[in-house]
């Protein structure tokens, strides 16, 4: 059972979690002053000051939420956040990849900090054609396996999409 606000669409023999409202606009604003001084298109860093700070904004709304992990056939909890954060600052699209493979990592969620007119969200593919398509909503998070391979849709000219993820620290039932 879910109890945070959530669509949960299948991809690829797994679900992918979007929880609309898990950030307020301005929380995502505090992030995107914290990243004022990053300017490559995607930075991981080990920083525990800002994970504490998303796990801060978004620990109430996780505490009662439960998930699957469809391979393992378990549900789990979040119950914090691991100290590296990935930002990404995108004017163009990230094309199609899996992200790093960490040691015990099977989640990760991401945070979306901008919000664009149309597109820049992101696509999760099922097979190597079908793909499922996740909009881009402010303050929205996004928990995926992290065995999805994924892009970035289009961004719109002119826009500066940014966004930032963190691998989870689950607890299984």
């Amino acid at each position: 059972m879910i109890e945070a606000e959530a669509d949960i669409i299948g991809c690829n023999g797994t679900h992918i979690y979007v929880m609309p409202d898990m950030l307020s606009a301005e929380q995502c604003d505090y992030f995107i002053r914290e990243f004022d001084h990053i300017w490559k298109m995607q930075t991981i860093v080990e920083y525990p000051l800002w994970a504490k700070k998303i796990w801060e904004f978004t620990a109430d709304k996780f505490k009662d939420s439960w998930f699957v992990n469809f391979k393992k056939q378990r549900k789990f909890q979040i119950v914090g956040f691991k100290d590296t954060v990935t930002v990404s600052k995108c004017r163009a699209k990230l094309n199609r990849h899996l992200d790093n493979q960490t040691t015990g990592a099977e989640f990760k969620l991401f945070f979306y900090l901008t919000q664009h007119a149309k597109d820049a969200g992101t696509n999760f593919f099922d097979t190597q054609e079908n793909k499922v398509e996740i909009k881009n909503q402010l303050g929205a998070c996004v928990l995926f396996d992290i065995s999805l391979e994924h892009e970035s849709q289009p961004i719109p000219h002119g826009d500066l999409k940014i966004s930032m993820g963190v691998r989870p620290i689950i607890q299984y039932a």
